[in-house]
């Protein structure tokens, strides 16, 4: 007892004896603040340049052209260039190249082009521009260009051929507007349809004569409308129905260049490679048969005349069955279909007496119809083919048939 009681007292000695810990005082905090140095990409500089200041169609083409005029050399010349949604750019008539690569709302690659040393004198930029948006490739917001040239001169650095108001521009009905886009949910874009008799030859030479175009318009890109893809969720195991995807719904929203970022292309170039070209074979589509296609604006009443000289097989074919707006002679045709080596193909096969014979048509569809009918032996009165907006269809109906080689007997 007595040694428990002495033990308390030693231990409450050397508590009171020991200091109690000094506990450091708090000093206060120095922050030190440095300027940040930007140094943001000379593109943007340059003015966001289009033919026009409206709402935009679904698919637009627009022709550029500015003249340099350089009074000294410019060394070590690089084109630096976007466009949304693609382009092609020629120097002096020579092509360049292409891109821009694929790209976000609000991070931008440009791409710069190597023009090595031009000498004093005349030179010609020309770039045709695309505005085909896709909800694969890239996140377009609105259709325009940004360019200019930059070099060393009298060793500084100098941009010239800044895009704006300066440039020349020419809207293109070269392309068919219309076109049927490559996928059905709209993730390529349109199909590429192109008239050469509607492009003015030799447009990106420096010859040629652009008095009738008119200046580029800068755009006000501070208000976009972007279109924001809202697809319902699928049940289980169900089909995907394309008719059950909505339309898109417009939503305003703010943009401009200085909330977009623009760098360097971080992927290389897409290169011309020559190939060399294996014939395999030879041959003729769809021998014997006649390539017809109707696109609206439809005739009240479309009709196909055509006589025969002799009893003679007739064979149609289409890639829908559709025979319920289809008649020969008034009569409904007899469609199979063709099979897995010609998906949603179908062919009707008829023996016809010699004489005058009919096809009707009724309840055409809105994109068109494309169809093939016997051509050897046949008269028509006229023959439809249209250039319609749906190419692809004609390239999936036709029938590759190899030449017979010669006999060597």
């Amino acid at each position: 007892m007595i040694r428990r009681l002495f033990a308390s007292l030693l231990c409450a000695w050397l508590v009171a004896a020991i200091p109690a810990r000094v506990q450091p005082v708090a000093q206060p905090t120095s922050h030190l603040y440095l300027p940040l140095v930007s140094n943001p990409a000379r593109i943007t500089g340059d003015a966001p340049i289009w033919a026009h200041a409206q709402v935009p169609a679904a698919h637009e083409v627009v022709l550029f052209r500015e003249n340099i005029y350089l009074d000294s050399p410019l060394s070590g010349a690089q084109l630096h260039i976007f466009a949304d949604t693609r382009y092609e750019a020629w120097l002096d008539g020579a092509w360049l190249g292409r891109g821009p690569a694929r790209f976000s709302r609000t991070l931008r690659e440009f791409d710069v082009h190597a023009l090595g040393d031009l000498p004093p004198g005349e030179h010609l930029l020309a770039v045709l521009v695309q505005w085909a948006p896709n909800i694969r490739r890239s996140e377009s917001t609105t259709p325009y260009l940004l360019a200019h040239v930059e070099g060393a001169r009298s060793g500084s650095l100098v941009a010239l051929a800044r895009s704006g108001p300066g440039w020349l521009s020419l809207p293109s009905d070269a392309w068919r507007k219309d076109a049927t886009p490559v996928h059905a949910w709209g993730l390529i874009g349109p199909t590429e349809l192109l008239d050469f008799s509607r492009l003015p030859a030799g447009w990106n030479q420096p010859a040629y004569s652009a008095d009738n175009w008119t200046p580029a318009v800068v755009k006000d890109i501070s208000q976009v409308s972007f279109q924001p893809l809202q697809v319902p969720p699928l049940e289980p195991g169900g089909p995907v129905r394309f008719s059950t995807l909505p339309s898109f719904a417009a939503q305003s929203s703010s943009l401009d260049l200085e909330s977009v970022t623009f760098r360097h292309r971080s992927i290389p170039f897409l290169a011309n490679v020559p190939i060399t070209i294996t014939l395999a074979d030879a041959g003729a589509l769809s021998p014997g048969l006649a390539m017809g296609e109707l696109s609206p604006p439809y005739p009240a009443n479309p009709l196909l005349n055509f006589s025969l000289p002799t009893t003679l097989t007739f064979t149609v074919e289409t890639l829908t069955p559709f025979s319920p707006t289809m008649r020969l002679d008034g009569n409904p045709l007899p469609w199979q279909a063709q099979g897995a080596q010609r998906p949603d193909t179908w062919a009707a096969v008829v023996a016809l007496p010699g004489g005058e014979h009919s096809i009707s048509y009724s309840n055409l569809p809105p994109g068109g119809v494309t169809f093939a009918a016997s051509s050897a032996g046949v008269s028509y009165s006229q023959f439809p083919f249209q250039q319609g907006a749906h190419a692809g269809r004609r390239l999936l109906l036709v029938i590759p048939k190899a030449t017979p080689p010669a006999c060597t007997c």
